[in-house]
């Protein structure tokens, strides 16, 4: 059972290490995020793993630093 429920993982996995263009590769920028993500963007600009988490607690704290100024 434990096999059969894994399977979907390595098989996407071995798909992800053989396809993928590293150089697309990136890291959070985030400062307390760790995660990576794939930059499929056509400018390759994105910069966080995810825009409704990370994305927005950066522009929540930028917000932030421009108000308080």
């Amino acid at each position: 059972m434990m096999r059969s429920s894994l399977l979907p993982v390595a098989k996407t996995m071995a798909d992800l290490l053989t396809t993928v263009d590293f150089s697309d590769v990136k890291g959070c920028e985030w400062h307390t995020c760790t995660l990576l993500f794939v930059d499929t963007t056509r400018g390759r600009m994105r910069r966080w793993c995810n825009m409704a988490v990370c994305g927005n607690r950066a522009k929540q704290a930028a917000y932030r630093e421009r108000v308080a100024k």
